[in-house]
């Protein structure tokens, strides 16, 4: 349960984070809409191909342990330096 609970805040904020730094970013040229589905249409297509093979890998190769994939964290860091980058030469 407190697994479930750390790895749910986890991918929650990641993907908040890197919501609010496109739309930041994007969001006066493109508008909400078009940003919001520009963001989380990559995160949703790899999310739909990766759950699969990693569920069976974790499966055939390690059994039921913890396999954690940092992706989702090294995003919010690069979206984190745009949007200071943008913020300093405004």
């Amino acid at each position: 349960m407190c697994l479930a609970l750390v790895v749910g805040v986890f991918r929650a904020v990641s993907v908040c984070m890197t919501l609010a730094a496109a739309m930041e970013i994007f969001g006066e040229k493109y508008g909400a809409d078009v940003v919001t589905q520009t963001v989380l249409f990559p995160w949703g297509l790899g999310v739909l191909i990766g759950a699969p093979i990693i569920g069976k890998y974790i499966i055939i190769k390690i059994g039921i342990q913890l396999v954690f994939f940092p992706s989702s964290f090294i995003i919010n860091i690069i979206s984190e330096k745009t949007v200071q980058k943008k913020r300093k030469s405004l």
